[in-house]
């Protein structure tokens, strides 16, 4: 097995997180468009303190905004985990882009991970991002490669044969 490095793997989660984004996007937009709105609300809001180098005081309906919009939160985490899971436990075992960089999800004995495999994987992920992103280091320094999400699932990102 070719393990594929921390950069590979990178730029596959950003082709990831820009689809992923379009299809939280597509949805809130169908859930209901005051949330779109408050959305827009407390971004004018967030760039008018910075704009005033911090002295201006967010308005009192700040945080009913953040408030509206744990909706389109819940909606992108449940996008993200189908999208992830879904797509790691398939016939590919990859993400689109994950696919695109040549790399795919195997198991450490190289089989390919079921779903309740993948969702563990996916739930480890989210290890990961709450370090700060420093589980992602150890891919950097692991002779296999490996992110933190990835020892906890027992998973390898490697090369797909066609790379």
């Amino acid at each position: 097995m070719r393990y594929a490095g921390f950069w590979k793997r990178f730029h596959a989660y950003k082709i990831d997180l820009f689809i992923v984004t379009l299809l939280t996007l597509a949805a809130s937009y169908f859930v209901g468009s005051a949330e779109a709105q408050d959305m827009g609300d407390l971004a004018n809001q967030l760039l008018a303190i910075q704009q005033s180098g911090g002295s201006a005081e967010p308005t009192a309906s700040a945080s009913s905004l953040l408030g509206s919009l744990l909706p389109s939160l819940l909606v992108a985490t449940v996008i993200s985990a189908i999208y992830n899971i879904g797509f790691i436990a398939g016939k590919h075992q990859a993400t689109p882009g994950k696919r695109y960089c040549g790399i795919k999800v195997v198991m450490e004995d190289g089989t390919r991970p079921n779903l309740a495999q993948s969702a563990i994987r996916h739930l480890a992920s989210g290890i990961t991002m709450a370090t700060g992103g420093i589980g992602f280091l150890s891919i950097a320094y692991s002779r296999d490669k490996l992110a933190l999400h990835d020892a906890l699932a027992h998973t390898r990102v490697i090369y797909t044969e066609a790379a």
